[in-house]
């Protein structure tokens, strides 16, 4: 039986003592990485896997040694006997005692109560760890002076001397372990329930919501600007890089006073990352020819003009809608995150109570035109100076936009989509070419719209698991609906006959355009010609 012990000591002290050091490096690795370790929790985490450290190497190490190759010099010198035993005792309490602080701070920052979730701070962290080291530190010094070396038969060993002290030790251990068990289970039942309340509150108020909830242009706008201020991922368009830096750099030119480019450091990096106002700044016909002028800043250039042209199409209420649809093509040709704005808003269009969250085009346009339907109504109703109006509510930042005269929009249906997006997407050509950016596109025959339009066709048809619903014959439906008439109406003339097929034609046509022409009925929205004014 000895010599069992004394092999299981031998080959399993060192396997286990190789798994706990690498597992608390590898732990003290992640929770020091630069985005964890200003968490709470990853402080918790640190000392933790530092107590677990010094406690494998103080007990685990001491006692392998001691058992398995017969090493224990606790064992005849008194000095090492008390300071081991009073780091075993430390260490053993202070690991629970750190994940019981963890857990801790997770009931913090789980609650419902704002105040509660602002006291899981560092300063908090740091108190509690200092504080609490020092009490156990304190609490266990008993170890340095009661300790002693205890002979039973030929084996010598060190730990408290027989008496009260050794029976307070027995009591305390097992209350130590049961009560930090249950102070584990408490804590983490504890957590999950706030996390449950937290659920179901937030379940309460997004069904409690009325209102169409969509991404306000000026955030995404905001967005586009805060890309550059990330400190670890670096923006590359081309050869170049996109960075703040040189703008920092115009600021810092000798050359060029304030009054060249109106900008200041805060506009650069401002505390509010929402701040709008910056974005203008930085955008400004000023600061654009500064960094047209520069070859080395050609990136950036085309950045701030995309972010103006975001400004411009979403932003500005005055914008014609052709222009609008210029510029919020020209952004998507370069970049796919205003896109990405208009899908987030499809999705929202559904409502905020419906499970459904994939549509097809047909969808989207549909939820889209009901919106657009709801803004007429909006706008002629504002224009009506008659007494019974409809009036509908505005935002206090939004009552001086009604004091613009209304914008004469032109006819949608006489815009040419197809022309306008074809300058838009010329007009990308010459932002890219300068950054060389369009030789991947050459090789992949993608720099011309057509060859674009056609390898996304191919990309969609081959990855896409819907069926192609348009992918029938028109021509073939058009006879096949044509000549059943002509069945049905064999007695009349031939004149009949003839205007019966141009009208199935035309029938057939408004099938086949059900996008633009048939749907005149949105589900969900109700249209009225009038209203009872008894109602």
């Amino acid at each position: 039986m000895a010599s069992a012990q004394t092999y299981l000591f031998q080959f399993g002290g060192p396997i286990l003592i190789l798994i706990g050091t690498v597992g608390s490096i590898l732990n003290l690795i992640i929770f020091n990485q630069k985005n964890l370790r200003k968490n709470p929790c990853s402080i918790y985490f640190i000392v933790y896997n530092l107590a677990n450290f010094v406690y494998i190497y103080c007990l685990l190490f001491s006692l392998t040694l001691a058992v398995g190759y017969n090493i224990d010099p606790s064992a005849h010198n008194l000095v090492i006997c008390r300071v081991r035993l009073y780091i075993n005792v430390l260490f053993n309490v202070l690991s629970p005692y750190y994940l019981i602080l963890a857990s801790i701070d997770r009931i913090l920052v789980t609650s419902r109560n704002a105040l509660t979730r602002q006291r899981s701070t560092r300063r908090l962290a740091f108190i509690c760890v200092t504080g609490g080291t020092l009490f156990w530190a304190l609490f266990h010094s008993h170890a340095l002076i009661l300790a002693n070396i205890t002979q039973l038969g030929p084996i010598s060993f060190c730990y408290f001397q027989q008496g009260v002290e050794l029976t307070f030790a027995g009591y305390y251990s097992i209350i130590k372990e049961l009560l930090a068990l249950s102070l584990m289970i408490i804590f983490g039942l504890w957590a999950i329930t706030n996390i449950r309340s937290t659920h179901r509150v937030t379940a309460a108020t997004t069904l409690s919501v009325s209102k169409t909830l969509a991404e306000d242009p000026i955030h995404v706008t905001t967005k586009w600007r805060n890309r550059m201020l990330s400190k670890t991922a670096q923006m590359i368009m081309g050869q170049q890089t996109v960075s703040l830096q040189y703008l920092a750099d115009v600021i810092d030119d000798e050359k060029l006073s304030k009054i060249d480019h109106e900008l200041i450091i805060s506009d650069l990096n401002p505390r509010d990352r929402q701040n709008f106002h910056s974005c203008l700044k930085i955008t400004s016909e000023d600061v654009s020819q500064i960094l047209r002028d520069n070859s080395d800043t050609q990136a950036i250039y085309v950045y701030l003009q995309l972010l103006k042209y975001i400004v411009v199409a979403y932003v500005y209420k005055s914008t014609p809608i052709n222009d609008r649809l210029y510029y919020s093509w020209l952004v998507v040709f370069v970049s796919v995150n205003v896109d990405k704005m208009q899908i987030i808003n499809a999705h929202a269009l559904s409502g905020c109570c419906s499970t459904r969250v994939n549509f097809t085009i047909d969808d989207f346009l549909l939820r889209a035109e009901k919106i657009a339907i709801l803004h007429q109504i909006e706008c002629i109703e504002q224009s009506n100076d008659q007494e019974n109006h409809l009036i509908f509510p505005v935002h206090h930042k939004h009552k001086k936009d009604n004091l613009l005269p209304l914008q004469n929009l032109i006819n949608i249906d006489d815009l040419d989509v197809e022309e306008i997006i074809s300058k838009a997407y010329k007009q990308a050509k010459k932002y890219i070419d300068p950054l060389k950016m369009s030789t991947l596109l050459r090789q992949n025959h993608a720099y011309e719209l057509n060859d674009l339009s056609t390898n996304v066709n191919n990309y969609l048809k081959t990855t896409s698991k819907m069926n192609d619903r348009f992918g029938f014959d028109f021509h073939s439906d058009v006879d096949e609906n044509t000549s059943t008439e002509e069945d049905d109406n064999d007695d009349d003339d031939q004149d009949h006959n003839c205007d019966s097929e141009i009208a199935d034609d035309d029938d057939d046509d408004n099938e086949n355009n059900t996008i633009a022409m048939e749907k005149i009925v949105f589900n969900g929205i109700r249209i009225r010609n009038s209203i009872d004014t008894n109602f």
